[in-house]
């Protein structure tokens, strides 16, 4: 960080030197190491992650005004003192991107204090949440909404969050999707719309299959539904909603989403039903993350509990919170060893996770990375193969069945 800058509060720990710091034209930010560390804007109301050394974050925020102490919960699940003193507090502890940082803080007889949130905030009782505060146990949430200015940028940072009252603990909300289920809903007809928009789509995308520069692969069998796939717009393509949504029909929504979604460079492809056990993505090698990365964070996907829709805001976002939570802390046991499956007919090495009866493995091939995922199988008893003609070979995708809520 070259900008003029005030270290606010720092301290020194083996994997770096984190600080807090006031960065002119920036204001408050979180450096995971003073000589040469990256920076984040420091939250206004949550505890800030940023990544340090490899399974190291350091992490900071603001220290409520009754608090004397502040601590973290690493990975491992043990609860770490940070450094506290001009109204903030920061640290390093292990872990990894993906969940923020649970801290929680005491007073001077060691009695826990809420983290502080403006007077004005709307709170709204939510005792319809079924789950219990990940930092302290407690079941006592409410619905805390409000905005407040970042200075000196100018821009307001949102809140809406599921809040523990007795140690303030925050589930944010995030993007929510209505809800509400219309009186003449027919799920049978929702299916079919559904599977005629998704043999659509990859009429569409079957030219774009065909340019691919990376090979697909699928488990041995068929019929290969497509799963998902994703692209890269590179530098040549517009934002198709530059200019806002409004005035926009859905129809025109969808067409200009599918002009765009046309252009795209085809890097993955994802093959396998939604009830299948086995799932193989086709990666573009140099858009892969890389092996550590994709295995971790695949794993975690696989391992996590189905997230539940209540009707309250506040139940959906403790309880999709709770879902991450449990699965990045069940990460804890798992193994990292490779493992055997036949790949083209002759058993090869693939570089693999596994926890219960999950496991994720990856192996690069030419211009591809293939991950394959699974759940309840062995590595064994299951061939992966190259599709010799995909844009022929892949089928749409059945929709899974729908339900009312």
């Amino acid at each position: 960080m070259e900008e003029k800058r005030e270290v606010v509060l720092s301290t020194v720990h083996e994997h770096g030197n984190p600080a807090i710091v006031d960065v002119a034209g920036w204001g408050l930010m979180l450096t995971d190491d003073l000589d040469d560390g990256g920076a984040i804007g420091l939250s206004l109301f949550v505890p800030t992650p940023q990544v340090a050394d490899e399974g190291w974050l350091a992490v900071g925020g603001r220290l409520p005004e009754a608090a004397a102490s502040c601590e973290v919960l690493d990975f491992q699940g043990e609860w770490r003192e940070m450094t506290t003193g001009s109204g903030f507090w920061v640290g390093m502890v292990s872990g990894r991107p993906g969940v923020g940082p649970i801290a929680r803080f005491r007073d001077a007889s060691a009695e826990l204090v809420p983290a502080e949130l403006p007077a004005d905030f709307s709170r709204t009782p939510a005792p319809e949440v079924e789950e219990d505060c990940f930092a302290c146990g407690a079941r006592a949430w409410e619905l805390v909404a409000g905005s407040a200015e970042v200075e000196p940028l100018g821009y307001r940072e949102e809140f809406e969050a599921a809040v523990c009252t007795r140690c303030g603990y925050a589930a944010e909300v995030g993007m929510l999707v209505s809800l509400e289920t219309p009186e003449d809903f027919d799920p049978e007809q929702a299916r079919e719309a559904a599977a005629s928009h998704r043999a659509s789509s990859l009429e569409r995308l079957r030219p774009r299959l065909a340019a691919a520069r990376f090979d697909i692969y699928a488990e041995a069998g068929g019929p290969y539904e497509l799963a998902g796939h994703g692209g890269s717009s590179g530098d040549g393509l517009a934002d198709p909603f530059a200019e806002g949504l409004d005035g926009l029909s859905p129809e025109e929504i969808r067409e200009r989403l599918g002009e765009y979604n046309d252009g795209m460079t085809l890097t993955s492809v994802v093959v396998g039903a939604y009830d299948s056990p086995v799932r193989v993505t086709s990666e573009l090698e140099e858009e892969f993350l890389g092996t550590e990365e994709e295995l971790w964070d695949t794993l975690e996907g696989l391992v996590g509990e189905e997230v539940k829709w209540p009707e309250s805001r506040a139940a959906i976002a403790v309880n999709h919170d709770h879902v991450r939570r449990v699965a990045h802390t069940a990460m804890r046991d798992a193994v990292f060893a490779q493992l055997s499956i036949s790949l083209d007919g002759r058993p090869v090495a693939w570089e693999a996770a596994r926890l219960g009866s999950h496991w994720v493995a990856v192996r690069t091939v030419g211009t591809t990375a293939i991950t394959v995922s699974a759940t309840g199988v062995e590595p064994e008893d299951i061939e992966i193969v190259r599709l010799t003609d995909a844009p022929r070979q892949l089928v749409p995708p059945t929709p899974p069945p729908f339900t009312t809520v």
